[in-house]
């Protein structure tokens, strides 16, 4: 039973987690829009426009690499589901766990 416990609660860690990187893109994505937004009223200004590009292509960038990360944690949590006996796969959620609320404390510092 408690590895029953334990896998609900890194379950519930592990869905907490995509809905923060959930939002983590649509900010992103709002973003990116502005960005666009602010590279059509600088048209002409040649060094302004270098820089709002490459600020975009950065932000399109972390984007790519967050989908990735919701996308597999999606699928762990979908493998835990089919599989709540296996140990494996809490050790598994528990490590993916640490390693993306790593991730995410070094991307909030960025910010």
């Amino acid at each position: 039973m408690e590895l029953q416990t334990e896998n609900d609660r890194i379950k519930h860690e592990s869905a907490v987690m995509v809905q923060n990187y959930s939002r983590q893109l649509e900010s992103k994505e709002e973003t990116i829009r502005s960005m666009g937004q602010r590279l059509e009223a600088s048209q002409g200004d040649q060094e302004v426009e270098s820089i709002v590009r490459r600020e975009n292509e950065a932000i399109k960038q972390e984007n790519r690499m967050l989908r990735e990360k919701v996308g597999d944690l999606s699928r762990d949590l979908d493998m835990a589901a089919n599989d709540r006996a296996g140990g494996s796969v809490v050790d598994a959620l528990e490590n993916e766990n640490r390693r993306l609320r790593s991730d995410l404390a070094d991307k909030e510092r960025e910010f």
